[in-house]
C-alpha cells in the first residue's frame, strides 16, 4: 500500500494535497517507512539517548563529531519546507529536546551546532525532518 507523506491517506482519489497545482509540488507518495519511522515503529533498533512524548534523540551511525546526536519528531513532518502552522509545537520542541540532550551529553557548556538539513541541494537524505546535534570539538565555519 502506498501512502501519501503529508496527509497519510492511502487514497490518491481523497488526499487534501492534490487540491491544486500550488501543493502538487509539496506531494509526493511514498511506497516505504523511512528510517526513522522503522526505528519509531521498533522494526530497527535503537538506544534513545533521551525520548518523552514528542521526541526521540539517539546517536548517528555516522559521527562526523565526537558527540553526534539525532532529534527526531514522533509526528513526521518532511522537512523545514514542508512545514506549516500546525508543526509549529513539533518543531519547537525538537530544537527543545536538543538543548536538553547537549546538557545531558556534556557539550552544553563548551557548545554545540544544530543543523537541520532541507532538500537535496541541503544535504537532506531522510525525508523526515530531524535536527543534528555536533559537538565535542571546535566545529569551524562555513561548514561544508
Amino acid at each position: 500500500m502506498v501512502f501519501c507523506c503529508i496527509c497519510d491517506t492511502a487514497n490518491y482519489d481523497i488526499c487534501i494535497y492534490l487540491i491544486s497545482d500550488l501543493f502538487l509540488e509539496r506531494h509526493f507518495f511514498m511506497t516505504e517507512k523511512t528510517i526513522f519511522e522503522k526505528i519509531l515503529h521498533g522494526e530497527i533498533p535503537c538506544k534513545p539517548l533521551y525520548e518523552d512524548e514528542y521526541t526521540l534523540a539517539f546517536h548517528d551511525i555516522n559521527p562526523q563529531a565526537p558527540v553526534h546526536i539525532l532529534v527526531i519528531p514522533k509526528r513526521k513532518i518532511i522537512n523545514v519546507a514542508n512545514s506549516n502552522e500546525s508543526d509549529i509545537e513539533q518543531m519547537g520542541r525538537v530544537l527543545f529536546t536538543a538543548k536538553k540532550v547537549a546538557e545531558i551529553s556534556g557539550i552544553a557548556k563548551t557548545g554545540y551546532r544544530l543543523i537541520i538539513n532541507n532538500g537535496d541541494d541541503g544535504g537532506q537524505t531522510v525525508y523526515y525532518m530531524h535536527c543534528h546535534i555536533l559537538g565535542g570539538r571546535y566545529l569551524s565555519w562555513p561548514p561544508g
